[in-house]
């Protein structure tokens, strides 16, 4: 019995451990200078994500993880504000499976002002299995 009970222990932790790698392929963004910033540093990098129960974890290259919330089936997203207060930054990931396997992901990132003319810009990633 206590073999058994090790046996699934380690299985589990294995599968929790599997990160996936997806190459970035495209970028979109709202404004051309937010464009020009994250093209040298995103585009065909490795996006690496790692699906938990009811949580997610992607990365960029080597930045740090974003750790993100489920939402709906295959959305993952994360809410947070600057310092001050004055920016709202929504994270969004959404998967794409065919057959149980993932085979894309969008990463999308919006900022919208909390005072002032209310701006908005977001940029968008896409990445697939290579």
């Amino acid at each position: 019995m206590k073999t058994i009970r090790i046996i699934i222990l380690l299985t589990l932790s294995t599968l929790s451990l599997h990160a996936q790698k997806l190459k970035i392929t495209a970028l979109d963004a709202s404004i051309q200078r937010l464009y020009d910033e994250r093209a040298p540093y995103t585009l065909g990098k490795i996006l690496t994500i790692e699906v938990f129960d009811n949580s997610a974890s992607m990365t960029i290259g080597t930045d740090k993880p974003i750790f993100l919330k489920k939402s709906s089936d295959n959305t993952y997203t994360v809410i947070s504000n600057n310092e001050s207060r004055t920016e709202t930054y929504t994270y969004t990931l959404k998967l794409y499976t065919s057959l149980a396997v993932l085979t894309s992901a969008e990463f999308t990132w919006n900022v919208q002002e909390n005072k002032g003319a209310y701006r908005s810009a977001y940029w968008k990633l896409t990445a697939k299995r290579f």
